[in-house]
């Protein structure tokens, strides 16, 4: 939350939500005073109802897409997870509809497990940073930084990133890409 500038009282995203675990991380950094969105929230189970704690939150707004959320209007967001599960023909859209969502300067953290241009990353549940990145910068936001905080040296890409298929020498610790997008001001 301090690499994002994350404070009390900010409007944050949680994208593709799922289990809230980012949400609860930026529960404790915008406080009650603060709004979380959580796009996406069904306990990891598509279609399904979002986690119990998520229900008591009075500071939550549930939304199911990110076109449901008003344009200039979250200072931080987060995308974990979500993007080696397809292409450019796919991401660019969704990185527009991101900036869309953010106001100006507002930023967006892109986590995701680190893959290799050379080898089949979709069975691995793995994307090349660079394809990420291009995606980003297509959709017109500006990547400000790439974090090695999320880097583990134990992981050579060739592992599936699966949780059900990770090799035990991972455990939930794959090698990921940390990218810290802005949009511009306008």
């Amino acid at each position: 939350m301090n690499l994002l500038g994350v404070a009390e009282g900010m409007t944050v995203l949680d994208i593709g939500s799922q289990t809230g675990w980012w949400t609860l991380v930026f529960d404790a950094s915008v406080g009650s005073t603060g709004t979380i969105i959580a796009q996406g929230a069904d306990g990891g189970v598509r279609g399904g109802p979002p986690p119990a704690f998520m229900v008591t939150m009075d500071n939550l707004e549930i939304v199911n897409a990110l076109e449901d959320i008003t344009n200039d209007s979250v200072d931080v967001a987060v995308t974990a997870l979500n993007t080696h599960h397809g292409d450019g023909s796919r991401f660019i859209p969704y990185f527009e509809q991101i900036k869309n969502t953010l106001k100006p300067g507002g930023l967006v953290a892109v986590i995701d497990h680190i893959g290799d241009a050379s080898i089949d990353n979709s069975r691995l549940h793995r994307v090349p940073p660079a394809d990420v990145r291009e995606w980003i910068e297509a959709a017109g936001l500006e990547v400000v930084q790439d974090s090695n905080l999320m880097r583990n040296n134990a992981d050579d890409h060739t592992l599936s990133a699966n949780m059900g298929d990770r090799d035990a020498i991972l455990g939930r610790n794959t090698d990921r890409f940390l990218f810290v997008a802005r949009k511009p001001a306008m």
